[in-house]
């Protein structure tokens, strides 16, 4: 809604309950991109761990795995039990 204030400019106004529902609309609209990024880094994780799974059968060193999928050597040494 448009009014004007006390200096005669033309303002947007909005009521209270339409801030409120802009701002949950934004929430949820965060948490979906949260959302979305934290999926897409698992997916990487998995696939990485994938990678490395194929490089320990290939007797590659834990180092240059850990170089080539950015996991830790600790974790490479999991999945090679």
């Amino acid at each position: 809604m448009y009014m004007l204030n006390k200096d005669g400019v033309l303002i947007n106004t909005i009521s209270y309950e339409e801030d409120q529902e802009k701002i949950h609309r934004s929430r949820e609209s965060r948490a979906r991109k949260e959302g979305e990024i934290s999926g897409l880094a698992k997916g990487e994780n998995k696939a990485a761990k994938k990678i490395a799974k194929k490089l320990l059968q290939m007797n590659m060193k834990i180092e240059d795995i850990s170089e080539i999928t950015s996991l830790s050597e600790k974790e490479i040494l999991k999945l090679k039990k």
